[in-house]
């Protein structure tokens, strides 16, 4: 049995948010905004040069159509669809109250357990639960079968090569679980609202 503990904070949540948003950018979306701003473009202008007849009676329909254009851009921009998140989530308010979560991870032979006794959570999860780990700038993230992101951060390390030992455990284990699943009981939520913001896990 070993035990991890450490303080999700900002940073973390920031990681995660920007990772997350890169993981759904969608191309799709920017070459239709892209087209539909094309056509809006032809038929403003096209009108306002038909009724005007020249470039300086449309200097104001320009302005107008370029300020359409960067708030556009802006919309589907990464950095605000980040601060969407960041506000939506309710992670700001968590962030004043000082209330980002103090997390314990157990890690057994069989499973993890990952608790935050501040707010009653405590997550049981076989490794046959846990799909994959992934690594990202600040945190190990691991994907399990209840749909939620568990974080554990990387602040909990006192070395890279500690990291480096964690990340080949779970990833070792994780497979070794996918295949001989009959040796892995699977674990059991307490908490039903484990994928919250007060919790360390995500959707």
């Amino acid at each position: 049995m070993k035990e991890l503990n450490y303080r999700l904070i900002k940073e973390d949540y920031k990681n995660w948010i920007r990772w997350n948003v890169a993981r759904h950018d969608s191309k799709k979306l920017k070459i239709a905004s892209a087209i539909f701003f094309v056509i809006f473009a032809f038929l403003f202008l096209g009108r306002s040069f038909a009724l005007a007849g020249n470039f300086k009676a449309n200097i104001g329909p320009v302005l107008v159509l370029t300020m359409v254009g960067a708030a556009m851009y802006y919309t589907i921009s990464p950095q605000n669809q980040e601060r969407v998140i960041w506000k939506r989530s309710g992670l700001g308010r968590l962030e004043k109250a000082g209330r980002f979560p103090e997390v314990k991870l157990t890690i057994f032979e069989k499973g993890i357990t990952i608790e935050v006794a501040a707010e009653g959570v405590r997550n049981e999860y076989s490794f046959k639960d846990i799909l994959g780990i992934l690594e990202i700038e600040r945190l190990f993230l691991l994907e399990t079968k209840d749909k939620t992101w568990q974080f554990v951060a990387k602040s909990a390390f006192e070395s890279q090569e500690k990291m480096q030992e964690f990340y080949a455990f779970m990833e070792e284990r994780i497979e070794d679980a996918k295949a001989h699943p009959e040796k892995y009981e699977s674990g059991r939520e307490e908490t039903p609202d484990a994928g919250s913001p007060d919790g360390p896990a995500a959707e």
